[in-house]
């Protein structure tokens, strides 16, 4: 199965060289951080005053382009080595302007490095920058709108399955208090420019798991109008907020209240069933997990039967199947037929499950 991404340690140099693209270039609707914008204004300063230098001594003193390039770099920096030719009142003027101008630039671009470096400001914007360049290379990840209790144990839950994702949350503090191997957006994930970031167009799912029913109802709808084939499931709070997120979309509505119920109650009346449940969904003792396998147009598996696929196999086991018409055959029988839009639930291995979850979605 894929491993989750993570932001991998680089060599020194490799991290100078992001460091110094990253002042540069950004990804594609990826935003540039206040330290980023602060030290590209004082080098564009910087550059402009070299820039009037050597148009002024060029204008003025009559230097070819190198002359002027070089009598501006002596004058900005106070080196204080002898001038190239002998300055009239004109040029000494502009040289006094110059000089000032560009002493104050220096000191501006020294101060703006020594304060990024010593407040962190630049190495956050830089991890930001190196994040969004790692979600941009993402393909069928999933997005999970919200870091909050809900949202953080859904991606414990992905985390532990391999899978890839990514959190969008507004709040900086719980996008902080991730774990540092998580890739995440800070920002409003109802916005196209924050779900673009998160890799929406290429993601096979998105959880919307915030604290706000209406957050949820609005994020809901931000994600299908970006891409209507996603699959979101949606968080619901209160009992009738359910049916407004099924309106605004949402393929599954979950109420952790409801279920959290369901699942007390299960354990105290049949302990064994929900020792059972917790050890299939998690398969962290018996090393099988539980997994959907959907079957796609013209793959090999379109048209087999149950029998003909499982039955030779010892290290699987087919619990149910959701047909594309919405029939659910639980533990069915051999003889059933699988074809384009099924969905097979299975336990075993997860290597079982990746070699048929192969089969299933290669075309013949």
């Amino acid at each position: 199965m894929r491993r989750p991404g993570r932001l991998n340690s680089a060599a020194p140099m490799v991290g100078i060289l992001e460091s110094a693209a990253a002042l540069f270039r950004t990804p594609e609707g990826s935003p540039v951080g206040p330290a980023i914008r602060r030290l590209r204004a004082s080098i564009a300063i910087l550059a402009g005053i070299v820039g009037l230098g050597v148009i002024g001594y060029t204008l003025i003193a009559g230097f070819n382009g190198f002359d002027a390039l070089y009598q501006t770099i002596l004058t900005v920096t106070t080196i204080g080595f002898a001038e190239i030719e002998p300055l009239d009142d004109d040029a000494r003027a502009f040289t006094i302007v110059l000089a000032v101008l560009g002493v104050g630039a220096v000191v501006y671009l020294l101060t703006t490095v020594a304060t990024l470096v010593l407040e962190g400001e630049l190495k956050r914007d830089v991890e930001a920058w190196r994040m969004d360049r790692r979600i941009a290379e993402l393909t069928h990840h999933y997005i999970i709108c919200g870091a909050g209790r809900v949202g953080t144990a859904v991606a414990h839950a992905m985390a532990d399955r391999q899978e890839l994702f990514v959190l969008i949350d507004n709040d900086p503090t719980a996008i902080e208090a991730l774990d540092g191997d998580w890739l995440s957006v800070q920002g409003d994930a109802s916005s196209n420019d924050v779900l673009a970031r998160a890799g929406v167009g290429a993601a096979r799912g998105v959880v919307v798991a915030t604290r706000s029913d209406a957050e949820n109802t609005f994020i809901t709808l931000s994600v299908k109008a970006f891409n209507p084939s996603l699959y979101v499931v949606a968080r619901a709070n209160e009992p009738e907020s359910e049916p407004k997120l099924k309106q605004a979309g949402a393929d599954r509505v979950v109420a952790p209240t409801r279920i959290a119920g369901r699942r007390m109650a299960v354990s105290v009346i049949h302990p064994a069933v929900a020792e059972f449940t917790e050890t299939v969904l998690g398969g962290n003792e018996t090393g099988e997990v539980l997994a959907q396998v959907d079957i796609q147009f013209d793959c090999a598996l379109d048209g087999n039967s149950i029998g003909e696929i499982f039955g030779p196999r010892s290290d699987i086991q087919v619990l149910g199947v959701r047909h594309g018409d919405s029939r659910v055959d639980i533990a069915p029988t051999p003889s059933v037929r699988l074809h384009a839009g099924d969905a097979v639930i299975v336990l075993g291995s997860s290597a079982a499950i990746d070699e048929i979850s192969a089969l299933a979605s290669t075309r013949r």
